[in-house]
C-alpha cells in the first residue's frame, strides 16, 4: 500500500502544473486538529486569522477482546500567520465491554499542536511543500477508566510533506507525515518512544472539486507500553469528504491490524464536521 502511494506520487510529479493554480475550495482539519485528511497531516496551513472549529466522532469495534470504544473529539484551529497554525484538542470516551456490563465514560487527553510551513509550494512540481509539526499532550485522561494514552505527559515532533497537482482533468493531492512520539521521559518506569507514520491521497471526483475521495495508510511502530489504543498497529483508512468554502463533512472507515497477542483486527467508523470563521 505504501509503495503504491510513493510510486503514484513520483508518477504524478511529472505533471506540468503548480499547486498555486489549483482550487481545492477548502483544506479542512483532520481528527487531530491539524489541516489534513482524516489521519494524515498535510504541510499546508490555514490563512492568517482564520478559525476552524471541528467536532469528530469515532467508534471502534472488536470481537477479541469484545468491546466498542467510542471517542468524541473537539478542536479549535487558528491560522496565526500566513504559514503557521496552532490547534487545541480535547476528547471524551465511552467503553462498552463484553466482560463488563457497565459502560465506562471519561475524559481523554488534551493536546496543544503547532505547525510551521517552512517550505511553501513552488513553481517546480518536483519540489513538495514541507512543514514542521509539534504537539504536547497534558494529563486530562481518566485514569480510573484507563483512558489516558500516557502516564503523565507526551510530546511529538515531526515533518509533513505533500504536493497537489493537476493530472489530466483531475486534481490529486499526495501527502506524507512522520512523527517521533515520546512519553514520560522523566520517569524511567513509564518512559516510551515510538514512531508514527501516515501517508494519504486526496482525489476530488466532482466537477466543482467539492466532493473528494480519501485513501490513507498509517502505522505506529516501536511502542513499548500498551494504552487505550493498544501498541503497534497498521491502519488502512478510506473516506469521502464534502466541502464548501467554510464547511466540511468527512466520513471514513478504518481497518486496524493490531500487533498484539490475543487481539484480533478491528474496524473503526469516523465522522468529522468543521466550520471556518
Amino acid at each position: 500500500m505504501l509503495s503504491c502511494i510513493v510510486l503514484f506520487a513520483l508518477f504524478c510529479g511529472q505533471a506540468n502544473a503548480t499547486s498555486q493554480e489549483l482550487d481545492l475550495i477548502n483544506r479542512p482539519v483532520n481528527i487531530n486538529g491539524f489541516t489534513g485528511l482524516i489521519m494524515t497531516t498535510t504541510p499546508f496551513t490555514m490563512p492568517r486569522g482564520t478559525l476552524e472549529t471541528a467536532l469528530s466522532g469515532t467508534s471502534e469495534t472488536s470481537s477479541v477482546p469484545d468491546f466498542t470504544l467510542s471517542e468524541f473529539l473537539a478542536s479549535l484551529t487558528l491560522g496565526i500567520t500566513s504559514n503557521m497554525e496552532i490547534a487545541l484538542r480535547g476528547s471524551y470516551l465511552t467503553l462498552e465491554s463484553g466482560l463488563d456490563p457497565h459502560k465506562k465514560r471519561g475524559s481523554g487527553d488534551a493536546e496543544l499542536l503547532y505547525k510551521w510551513n517552512f517550505l511553501p509550494p513552488g513553481e517546480k512540481v518536483y519540489i513538495p511543500a514541507a512543514a514542521v509539526l509539534l504537539s504536547v499532550q497534558g494529563l486530562t485522561g481518566d485514569r480510573d477508566n484507563g483512558f489516558q494514552r500516557f502516564h503523565n505527559w507526551g510530546a511529538k515532533i515531526g515533518l509533513s510533506i505533500g504536493r497537489e497537482i493537476n493530472f489530466e482533468e483531475h486534481i490529486i493531492g499526495v501527502y506524507v507525515d512522520g512523527q517521533l512520539a515520546v512519553e514520560d521521559l522523566n520517569r524511567n518506569e513509564y518512559r516510551d518512544r515510538y514512531g508514527v507514520f501516515n501517508a494519504g491521497m486526496l482525489l476530488p471526483i466532482s466537477k466543482r472539486q467539492n466532493l473528494q475521495l480519501l485513501l490513507e495508510y498509517s502505522t505506529i511502530t516501536g511502542k513499548f507500553y500498551e494504552d487505550i489504543d493498544g501498541k503497534d498497529s497498521t491502519t488502512i483508512t478510506y473516506g469521502i469528504r464534502l466541502v464548501s468554502e467554510r464547511f466540511n463533512l468527512t466520513v471514513g472507515d478504518q481497518f486496524i491490524h493490531k500487533d498484539l497477542a490475543g487481539k484480533t483486527n478491528s474496524g473503526k467508523m469516523i465522522g468529522t464536521i468543521s466550520v471556518k470563521f
